[in-house]
């Protein structure tokens, strides 16, 4: 009987920084294709197409601010912000070691109630133009917007596509 994988212990760096014992918790970018819905003539039932890949964005708390990632606020850059997930899920009997490598623009800082003698929590929001997602050293999945890549599980999605556009 297999056990479910479930997160044992993480630590979040921001730009190579470890945040350890400062971050809260991390919302980690849900990974789906973007779809629109089509019917044509002769069908009996609309279809989706897949027309790219949603938004990626991940959220991250942490027990109070981190300047690190204050600074990429409002920076013109896509990719200023540079985040990487390490975690270490229970595995059976073993662990697996979850990397998720993120760069983005930072685009929302929450600092919740702030009360003298009462724990902090400062929450932002990272909309991602890069994901990069290993388990155990083995790549599962890499997305990188602005150049066109779709790795999943060392399949490129679109490498037909970078070659027919000369990419």
């Amino acid at each position: 009987m297999q056990m479910p994988r479930q997160l044992y212990d993480c630590n979040v760096f921001v730009d190579g920084r470890s945040t350890m014992g400062e971050n809260k918790s991390v919302t980690l970018p849900k990974i789906a294709e973007k779809l629109e819905a089509w019917r044509g003539s002769g069908m009996i039932a609309e279809i989706d197409l897949a027309v790219g890949i949603e938004k990626l964005v991940l959220g991250h708390k942490y027990g109070g601010d981190i300047p690190a990632i204050e600074r990429t606020f409002a920076d013109p850059r896509l990719d200023a912000a540079q985040i990487r997930f390490a975690g270490a899920y229970k595995n059976g009997a073993g662990y697996d070691d979850v990397q998720v490598t993120v760069r983005g623009k930072t685009h929302s800082i929450d600092r919740g109630d702030q009360a003298t003698g009462e724990k902090t929590e400062v929450s932002y929001e990272t909309t991602c133009v890069y994901y990069k997602q290993e388990r155990n050293g083995v790549v599962e999945f890499e997305i990188d917007k602005l150049n066109g890549v779709l790795i999943v599980h060392g399949v490129d999605r679109l490498a037909e596509v970078r070659a027919i556009i000369g990419r």
